[in-house]
């Protein structure tokens, strides 16, 4: 060991002796020798700055809550990198498991689907009616239109010519005329 180590273990020690004590300017010392490289981590693992900034912030929270768990067998900059590598882990896996959970709900056995399944059926009814309004008078058209905004799948198969058709503008079953 040379003299320049001893003293530098030496320094280390005693500051970490006074962040113990709770001498908030040695945690400040301690923070500014050691944020660097705990930021650098953090970012890498994170995979934003901005993440990387709120994980530095939590891991030297962490760090001052759990000083007094330092029990100087390594250095202190080497145990503030492992604290802030098991922090980066767990924030890694909490976030892969959001997105397999997301994932999960997205990829589920059954799919959830609205109420009426007419969104697509609908617009399709409003294009087949625009095509054949200029065959039916006005008042018949709309009469198509409000059956379509009811039950869109009916009317789309009666359009189609797969369902018997019944006149839209009465509740009467009278057959749609020929167009």
């Amino acid at each position: 060991m040379t003299v320049s180590t001893a003293t530098t273990d030496r320094d280390q020690t005693e500051l970490v002796a006074r962040c113990q004590a709770g001498d908030v300017d040695a945690f400040e010392t301690l923070y500014r020798r050691h944020a660097s490289r705990i930021y650098t981590l953090a970012c890498r693992m994170a995979g934003s700055p901005e993440d990387g900034e709120d994980l530095l912030q939590e891991i030297f929270l962490q760090a001052y809550r759990k000083l007094d768990s330092f029990k100087g067998d390594a250095a202190i900059g080497t145990w503030l990198y492992r604290l802030a590598l098991n922090h980066c882990l767990d924030y890694v896996r909490g976030r892969q498991a959001k997105m397999k959970k997301q994932t999960e709900t997205l990829d589920a056995e059954r799919a959830f689907e609205p109420a009426n399944s007419g969104y697509g059926c609908l617009l399709g009814c409003f294009a087949l009616i625009e095509v054949k309004s200029d065959k039916v008078g006005d008042d018949f058209a709309i009469g198509l239109a409000r059956k379509a905004m009811a039950s869109p799948d009916q009317l789309l198969a009666q359009l189609a010519g797969t369902m018997p058709p019944t006149d839209p503008t009465t509740s009467a079953k009278k057959p749609l005329p020929d167009i």
